[in-house]
């Protein structure tokens, strides 16, 4: 009777334990991050239908209708004539979540006195705003920017931005990327799938996505959640053990290494350096990189930025580089980064009108001192 008592409360245990972990999910994407757990995402025939439609065959957005090579609209550049910089890279780059007239290309266009024509696109990795720089042959400026955020050497070894935050918004995310092949970058287009096809992808991305850093179920891809858990969780630790040990602050930094098995750091620094290879004679390259506020805590704490690797990388190839974690931490003293983000009660969103004005006045000081680095 014993043993059969104590058999029937395990079980009850178990029964409870696989329970609360079915649930996992559902707490970590309220309170965690998305894109932990993968769950194939809900697409209609009809809306996957139109986004074919529409999408741009080269970079995947922009939808191709806008791509075309427009900037972003600036007051400070209204005159005609030849931009003198030009800026590539991600929504940190464009100047997300303020006004053109507070956005950083305005502000450092005003300043500078001429036209800088702003080509950021929301959600770009390196590898996308190389492929619109290669593309933008009308691009005659001296001077180009290239805009690095955290997270761009992880989106420049992923293909479907879903498997990266699991959001809505990001189900139809079908990028192209780079792979290096013997030191040289070749490039992987954009998957073209019908919607049986897509559907079938979303149920064994493997067989579709030989060249993804993120599949589901592997090391950096998010967890296939299925019975039984408990067995999963050990997996599911070792795997976010940076993101749980620095609060979000190490979030991306294992892809800042040389050694990682994506390959995401020389990934990085190749599309980087073709940036480089692919400008006009006489064109300077210059690579900013902005700071995450969890990369500005790691800078503050331990007086080294996350960014270091990829600085020395550059620079060894003789690239400029500017990070920004030092003009920042320089202007803020003892005040919060947070202040300078839209969101500083939660510490989220993009640069307030303040933090763009920052990264403004510190991009004109490097121009202006000929691009010479203060050591991070």
């Amino acid at each position: 009777m014993k043993a059969a008592a104590v058999l029937l409360v395990a079980a009850a245990l178990g029964v409870l334990v696989e329970t609360g972990l079915a649930l996992l999910p559902l707490i970590a994407n309220k309170y965690l991050w998305n894109g932990m757990f993968y769950f194939p995402p809900r697409v209609t025939r009809e809306r996957y239908e139109r986004y074919l439609a529409v999408r741009d065959p080269v970079v995947g957005w922009p939808a191709r209708a806008r791509r075309g090579l427009t900037p972003r609209s600036s007051p400070a550049s209204l005159k005609p004539g030849r931009p003198c910089v030009t800026l590539y890279g991600d929504s940190y780059t464009f100047g997300a979540e303020v006004s053109d007239e507070e956005a950083w290309g305005n502000i450092l266009a005003r300043r500078l006195g001429c036209r800088v024509d702003n080509f950021g696109v929301n959600a770009y990795g390196t590898d996308q705003a190389l492929l619109r720089f290669i593309g933008n042959r009308g691009d005659k400026a001296p001077v180009t920017i290239v805009g690095v955020y955290a997270d761009n050497p992880a989106r420049n070894v992923n293909q479907y931005r879903y498997f990266l935050n699991g959001q809505d918004a990001a189900s139809l995310g079908l990028k192209p990327r780079f792979v290096l092949d013997e030191g040289r970058l070749s490039l992987i287009e954009i998957p073209r799938l019908s919607y049986e096809q897509f559907m079938a992808a979303m149920r064994d991305p493997r067989a579709f996505f030989p060249h993804e850093g993120f599949l589901p179920g592997t090391g950096h891809g998010p967890a296939i959640w299925t019975f039984p858990y408990a067995l999963k969780l050990p997996h599911l630790v070792r795997a976010n053990w940076e993101i749980f040990k620095s609060r979000g602050g190490g979030r991306w930094l294992e892809f800042y290494q040389p050694g990682h098995d994506s390959r995401a750091l020389p990934t990085t620094v190749a599309i980087i350096e073709e940036f480089r290879r692919r400008a006009a004679t006489g064109k300077t390259v210059v690579v900013a990189l902005h700071p995450t506020p969890g990369f500005y805590e790691l800078k503050r704490l331990t007086g080294a930025s996350p960014y270091r690797t990829l600085a020395v990388e550059l620079e060894s190839r003789g690239i400029l580089v500017r990070d920004l974690t030092t003009d920042f931490a320089s202007y803020l003293g003892e005040r919060d980064f947070c202040e300078l983000l839209v969101n500083p009660a939660s510490c989220s969103g993009h640069y307030n009108p303040e933090g763009n004005r920052v990264v403004a006045g510190a991009v004109q000081a490097f121009l202006a001192a000929g691009g010479r680095r203060r050591r991070p």
